[in-house]
């Protein structure tokens, strides 16, 4: 009796490995455009954004970011708010989001699971500031981005 080889694609990658690369591939090309806009950014605060990119980050927000950086939050918002014209507040936000999108767009991840991730107690307050972003609820634009890919 043969035995089946497990299910891959073209690549001979299986699903789950190719949704991993795909990631990868989106977090170095997000840390490059990132890297570029930042002119005259310190590079204490241009790492901490590039780092500040992981679920484990993101339910400590504003302290947890000033401790990433190893300065003051005071300081830190100051500085963030020179060098990108947002709060801290907002910068975290942001890269909530940008870590939220990615996951719709690469993975099969539950919403509530990313909520979760992104540091979110409520589903409506995640939906809420979703949708305020993209114009879409994270339903909305799960189901769009992956008609195109």
């Amino acid at each position: 009796e043969e035995t089946q080889p497990p299910v891959t694609g073209e690549s001979g990658l299986s699903p789950s490995q190719l949704d991993g690369f795909l990631l990868f591939i989106f977090r170095l090309l997000t840390d490059y455009e990132t890297k570029m806009s930042a002119e005259g950014m310190p590079q204490w605060l241009k790492n901490a954004i590039n780092e500040f990119n992981k679920p484990g980050y993101f339910k400590g927000g504003g302290s947890e970011f000033a401790a990433l950086c190893n300065k003051n939050i005071d300081y830190v918002n100051r500085v963030v708010r020179k060098h990108t014209s947002m709060t801290l507040s907002e910068l975290i936000n942001d890269q909530k989001m940008e870590y939220a999108r990615t996951q719709l767009i690469m993975t099969d991840m539950p919403i509530k699971e990313i909520s979760r991730n992104c540091g979110f107690s409520s589903l409506a307050h995640f939906y809420k500031i979703f949708k305020k972003r993209y114009a879409y609820t994270p339903k909305e634009y799960r189901r769009f981005t992956q008609m195109i890919i």
